[in-house]
């Protein structure tokens, strides 16, 4: 897989991710380098999470709590979506 290592295409690759996950079939993302443009595509994912309407925040949180009993692993969820 290739990587960036722009903070801006760091950005705009979380938001392809985003947008793009599931819809577009081999829907292939390159991956942040540097701890700056991984910092900038994590806070980007964030706010987009954080900008879900409130019933879907549920279900995710929901989903969640529900996979915490599953694994104890705090990042399994992130793990099982990349996949």
């Amino acid at each position: 897989m290739r990587s960036i290592d722009s903070t801006a295409a760091a950005v705009s690759a979380a938001d392809r991710l985003f947008d793009g996950y599931g819809r577009e079939p081999g829907l292939v993302v390159p991956e942040p380098e540097g701890a700056e443009a991984a910092r900038a595509a994590v806070t980007r994912l964030g706010e987009r999470f954080a900008a879900l309407p409130g019933m879907v925040q549920h279900v995710l949180d929901r989903s969640g709590a529900h996979a915490a009993n599953l694994s104890d692993d705090p990042l399994q969820g992130l793990s099982e979506w990349a996949e």
